[in-house]
């Protein structure tokens, strides 16, 4: 009989959860079952665990699109994720509904999603809190800023650029305070590497200024400051910066492909005149 015909069956059900949890690519397989079951598809041997779960779903609102599994306080996977972050470490979970004394063994998914917490009820259980993937696709994401500059990270996410393609290297022949003394500087215009990166050994520094030979440094590494204070001098890597407009963004880099502002909307309300800010 296959999983329909028992579904819809008067007293021949005799229903199964099969609960897989996956975490760093390991999976952890239960079920609601007595004995453990051996399962063709989806292929693995499900573990006998007193399990359960709550109603599955769609709500609304998002934060009500959630299940919660519940372990025996004693359960080892469970004592797992209570003990360690989900942010993490993701663990995703998939749970499967059939029958017992179905000759065809078939096994439909009733629900798939992510563990986002495993919390304490009380002495007794362990609750896993899953939300659906359901839940994602209906979750707002972050929206662009409506603003002239652009709102990207210097070499980081939707700029785009590589860093090592921008960078030269330079001596430091001289520190005082925050700002060093690094002689090829000098051969690019003032303010060119400003709001740019320093890089010594793996340490990366902000720029906060750059005028002639003088870089300076939201703070100095101290490796860099160890190396230096020791008679050698250092030999960094200085990354050219950007302050997010459009024209520095074509002049310096050719990257106004990936310009993320709207340097074209207009600075007063055309209908009243009034600021728009």
């Amino acid at each position: 009989m296959t999983y329909d015909a028992k579904e819809t069956s008067t007293y021949d059900g005799n229903p199964i959860y099969l609960y897989r949890f996956t975490k760093n690519s390991i999976n952890y397989d239960y079920c609601s079952a007595a004995e453990d079951q051996v399962i063709a598809s989806p292929a693995g041997t499900f573990v006998a665990s007193s399990l359960q779960h709550g109603k599955i779903g769609v709500g609304q609102p998002v934060r009500k699109d959630s299940l919660d599994v519940v372990f025996p306080v004693s359960h080892p996977f469970a004592i797992l994720l209570l003990q360690r972050s989900t942010q993490f470490s993701p663990t995703t979970v998939t749970i499967w509904r059939g029958h017992l004394d179905d000759a065809a063994n078939e096994f439909v998914v009733i629900f798939k999603g992510k563990v986002r917490a495993a919390k304490l009820m009380d002495e007794t259980a362990i609750a896993l809190e899953c939300s659906g993937f359901y839940s994602a696709v209906k979750l707002p994401g972050l929206g662009g800023v409506v603003h002239p500059s652009c709102r990207h990270a210097l070499y980081f996410g939707g700029c785009g650029l590589v860093k090592s393609a921008f960078e030269d290297v330079g001596t430091v022949t001289n520190i005082v305070g925050n700002v060093l003394t690094i002689p090829e500087a000098s051969a690019e215009a003032d303010d060119f590497y400003t709001s740019g990166t320093l890089e010594f050994q793996g340490s990366q520094t902000f720029i906060t200024a750059h005028t002639g030979t003088s870089i300076t440094l939201r703070a100095i590494p101290a490796s860099l400051l160890t190396f230096f204070q020791s008679g050698t001098n250092p030999v960094t890597t200085i990354a050219r910066g950007c302050d997010h407009s459009i024209d520095i963004c074509v002049s310096k880099f050719s990257n106004v492909v990936n310009f993320g502002g709207f340097p074209y909307i207009p600075d007063n309300d055309p209908w009243n005149s009034g600021s728009i800010a």
